[in-house]
């Protein structure tokens, strides 16, 4: 069984640059940047329980989690927008309305926040680029969900944090019946998101600006959650196991969404309230 002091021994072997023994088996994963080709020696296996990773990530419920997921993002965004610091010091709105959710990745050591990113959906009231843009067709009516506020701490294993918020991610929009995934990535980042799946929003490569992301131009970019699956599977991508065929006992995301089954998701887009707030942060 894993404990707590397989974690120890696995983070020291790493910083020894050794290979863990006793039965314990590095799993390499290629860092579609959320990598580059170079191979990422930070997962390891436990027979029993899947696979293990440095980090637990779930969905924000209590204020202490919050601040977790704030401190990391103020940081993140501070690197290369340092006015933003300040106003990213505390909670923005939509960490707390109905629909939303903020995921927060937690070094399982030491308790730290590493990670963080918010999804914001339509289920209860239009997400920004349906208000600030003139969507596609195909967009009208769906359940969409927005990815803002990717946050992660510099270091080594910053790009599994990547990777495994984005698995957390995929796996929430899926289990509450969404469309599509939605982002804004500025050239380069946004080759990054293409080589995950993410497809042009427009019918051709469009560059974007509206006020709420005044800081240059972005395309927008948007997933299918319903046919990745097959598209990774059909393409033989390098991080279908990762995502799809690998037990990651610490990515825990499925208590947050049970209480929303009781309710279809066309009322839920209607805006029939469904669960109660947990300090100030919603259940969904």
């Amino acid at each position: 069984m894993h404990t707590l002091d397989d974690d120890r021994k696995f983070w020291t072997m790493l910083e020894r640059g050794g290979s863990p023994g006793d039965g314990t088996t590095v799993f390499s994963m290629p860092d579609e940047e959320f990598g580059s080709d170079r191979p990422s020696s930070q997962v390891f296996r436990s027979e029993s329980l899947g696979e293990g990773l440095p980090v637990s990530v779930r969905v924000v419920r209590t204020e202490e989690h919050l601040r977790k997921a704030i401190l990391v993002r103020a940081d993140a965004f501070s690197r290369h927008y340092p006015l933003l610091r300040g106003r990213l010091a505390e909670a923005e709105l939509e960490d707390r309305q109905r629909g939303n959710v903020v995921l927060l990745a937690e070094n399982k050591l030491t308790g730290s926040p590493e990670g963080s990113l918010r999804i914001e959906t339509n289920l209860f009231k239009p997400i920004e680029f349906e208000t600030a843009l003139p969507l596609p067709e195909r967009f009208h009516g769906k359940a969409l969900a927005e990815v803002r506020r990717l946050s992660v701490r510099a270091g080594a294993a910053s790009r599994l944090v990547k990777l495994a918020l984005f698995k957390a991610l995929y796996r929430y929009c899926f289990a509450m019946q969404i469309d599509f995934m939605m982002v804004t990535a500025k050239p380069p980042v946004d080759r990054d998101y293409t080589r995950l799946g993410f497809e042009e929003v427009f019918a051709t490569k469009t560059l974007i600006r509206y006020p709420a992301q005044s800081d240059g131009y972005f395309r927008l970019l948007c997933m299918d959650i319903a046919s990745v699956e097959g598209r990774w599977r059909a393409s033989n991508h390098p991080l279908y196991a990762f995502m799809f065929a690998v037990h990651h006992p610490d990515i825990e995301v499925f208590a947050s969404v049970q209480s929303m089954w009781a309710t279809p998701r066309q009322r839920r887009i209607n805006g029939i309230p469904a669960t109660p707030r947990v300090i100030g942060v919603p259940v969904v």
